[in-house]
């Protein structure tokens, strides 16, 4: 398992049973950590100077060292990256300025460069490969906000909310209506992921996420879709069946409280969280990663932890047989198999994942890393409000007539401010990128200020 703590120090254990999360060994320091990826033998890491850093095997060229040699610490590898997305044999990454580079397995043409070559170094797409759909919006230069990578598929979201994919598209991942594989970047039409009106505002996607043969998107008004494999009801539709399309999910995205904010998906399992921080799964449960406290199946989804996490769900994240997820007090749970290279759980969410280990439950349990300091998880963190109302109501008064707060006394603007205190967020433009904010546990950006 391999977690970002608040104050941004890298987290890693190998069986968390017996070793509790501790900070990563390193040559050399690193600044705070925004973002971490991972799969089952490398992991990336970006900073909030926005260095990427590789560590693992590179069998595949995927660290981005130039050759195919292992590091068993995290190396530099480029500078100015937004986020990175670790796929099976390959990785994804985007630039500050929505640039997108890939190396690493080019089977299927998962890379983007319209070959099935390997690459060993950051290799950039060309800025036509993101060509819109829309013929008025020819020569509009696409700014790509995220990327989301499957075992052989690549996706990214742009920030006018269009999705492109390519790679392999056996299962209908890709979104197209058809099956054929991509070697460079297409854009799913828009009209499938417009369930009120193309165009309207509420419907424009903010958020991608991949499972090895499965593809996730989430709207501004909190509609869930999923396509390609559907083996095990991992889409959440009641069925096993492909779906070469995006299809909505029903019952998010009606409500406040049922809109989803992010997704995270396996090769046989999908979580979403939803804005009320509600947790949801469905998908396959032979080894307990569902979290419904039993081994079935589920076809559609079902909610998770109710009544054992003790405050809302900020942001999860999927493998092939365990789950894991961070609630807004910065508590770290974790339940399904987690046994050897089997229990490696990919990062959707940018604040945790799992590497090699021995765990089993079939329930959410909590994880307790082992660091000087502040031990909560998540680079976005808020204090609860009634703790704020019960921190101002207690203290005050006490605080002397020449505290800013003196005289704020049943004030909203005193609450605010002790969570301001409190709270913390990822800093510069990166924080108000709504797609890594909510990747990384923030829900959204209105939501920093929001009380």
């Amino acid at each position: 398992m391999v977690a970002v703590s608040i104050d941004g120090i890298v987290l890693e254990s190998n069986d968390i049973d017996t070793r509790p999360l501790s900070p990563i060994e390193s040559a050399t320091a690193l600044e705070p950590v925004r973002q971490v990826s991972t799969k089952t033998h490398h992991v990336g890491i970006v900073t909030d100077d926005s260095d990427l850093y590789m560590y693992g095997t590179g069998f595949y060229g995927q660290l981005g060292l130039g050759d195919i040699t292992h590091a068993s610490m995290p190396t530099r590898v480029a500078q100015g990256v937004r986020m990175v997305a670790c796929g099976v044999t390959h990785v994804a990454a985007v630039t500050n300025d929505g640039r997108v580079f890939t190396y690493g397995d080019g089977f299927a043409g998962k890379l983007g460069h319209g070959n099935e070559e390997d690459e060993s170094e950051p290799k950039l797409l060309s800025v036509e490969a993101f060509q819109p759909e829309d013929k008025t919006a020819h020569n509009h230069v696409e700014r790509i906000v995220m990327v989301a990578t499957g075992s052989f598929h690549t996706v990214a979201l742009s920030e006018t909310g269009r999705v492109y994919t390519w790679g392999y598209n056996g299962s209908g991942q890709l979104g197209l209506g058809e099956a054929e594989q991509q070697l460079a970047p297409r854009q799913v039409e828009s009209k499938w992921l417009s369930f009120l009106k193309q165009g309207d505002p509420a419907e424009r996607v903010v958020f991608v996420a991949a499972g090895g043969e499965s593809t996730t998107a989430v709207t501004l008004s909190g509609r869930l879709y999923t396509w390609g494999c559907g083996f095990y009801g991992l889409l959440g539709h009641g069925d096993v069946l492909n779906k070469q399309l995006p299809t909505l999910v029903r019952g998010f995205g009606t409500s406040s409280g049922s809109r989803v904010v992010m997704a995270a998906c396996s090769s046989f399992h999908t979580l979403v969280v939803t804005q009320d921080g509600g947790l949801w799964a469905c998908g396959k449960g032979s080894e307990g990663q569902l979290g419904l406290n039993g081994l079935d199946d589920s076809l559609v989804f079902r909610q998770v932890g109710e009544g054992i996490f003790r405050t809302k769900v900020v942001t999860a994240a999927a493998g092939p047989v365990s789950s894991a997820a961070v609630t807004e007090d910065g508590a770290l749970w974790a339940w399904g198999t987690l046994l050897g290279d089997e229990g490696s759980l990919s990062d959707d969410e940018g604040s945790l994942s799992d590497d090699e280990g021995s765990f089993f439950s079939a329930v959410p349990k909590q994880v307790h890393p082992k660091i000087d300091g502040d031990t909560r998880v998540g680079r976005c963190s808020h204090l609860p409000y009634s703790h704020a109302l019960a921190f101002a109501m207690g203290t005050h008064r006490r605080m002397g007539s020449l505290s800013p707060v003196y005289g704020l006394s049943g004030e909203v603007e005193l609450l605010r401010m002790i969570v301001g205190f409190y709270g913390t967020w990822v800093p510069g433009e990166a924080g108000q990128d709504e797609s890594l904010v909510r990747m990384i546990g923030g829900v959204s950006v209105e939501n920093r200020l929001h009380f």
